[in-house]
């Protein structure tokens, strides 16, 4: 079998997602083309990082940078980046609303991140740090569907915005990363990195959310 078979899979699952679970809010023929263009930038984001990281390994040859099916490296954390900042220049564009965009998009993002690591996993990677991070995954998927059935009813998300999905699975998933990258020793540098990611996830759900606002 093909273990390419299986990025290319997720690659279709994450562009009809998009158009299925947007196109009722949002204009159908701009979410096949967010869904196209997004992936492109999720591309070259965690191309451009992983090079920029690690400068010297594509320098051999200028076309490494391109043959991301390939030639192996990849910054999943870039690509993240990436997507964010292409949803936010797309939302603005459209003058819609950034966050009840993202929280629509996060399930359909999930998918496409399991499926590559799950290829990434059955390509050879049998490592434990890569299995924890497609269990996280698997958690968050979980962890949305709940969210979003439920954050309207909390008491203490008191502006009840859309957004919450977004910023509790991406604080709650960043705190974890934070915390299991300690305990398997991937080092100081992504412990706090990923810490940080949360903090700054749960400052904007209490912003957002008007959590410390008096009543």
């Amino acid at each position: 079998m093909n273990i390419a078979f299986i990025r290319i899979i997720g690659i279709v699952v994450y562009l009809y997602l998009v158009w299925r679970n947007m196109k009722d809010e949002y204009d159908s023929e701009k979410m096949i083309a967010f869904g196209w263009l997004s992936f492109f930038w999720f591309l070259v984001g965690g191309r451009a990082i992983f090079g920029i990281f690690n400068w010297g390994v594509f320098n051999n040859n200028w076309m490494d940078w391109l043959s991301v099916w390939t030639c192996p490296g990849f910054s999943y954390f870039g690509g993240f980046v990436a997507v964010l900042l292409f949803a936010w220049w797309y939302v603005s564009k459209n003058t819609w609303k950034f966050y009840p965009f993202l929280e629509s998009l996060t399930p359909n993002f999930l998918w496409l991140i399991l499926f590559l690591w799950v290829d990434q996993w059955l390509l050879g990677a049998y490592d434990s740090w890569l299995l924890t991070k497609i269990l996280l995954i698997i958690l968050m998927l979980f962890l949305t569907r709940f969210f979003r059935l439920k954050y309207r009813s909390w008491v203490f998300y008191k502006s009840g915005k859309k957004g919450f999905v977004f910023l509790m699975t991406a604080f709650v998933y960043f705190l974890l990363l934070s915390i299991f990258s300690v305990i398997l020793k991937i080092g100081v540098v992504y412990s706090v990195l990923y810490f940080i990611c949360s903090l700054l996830f749960v400052f904007q759900l209490v912003i957002l959310g008007e959590i410390c606002q008096k009543k």
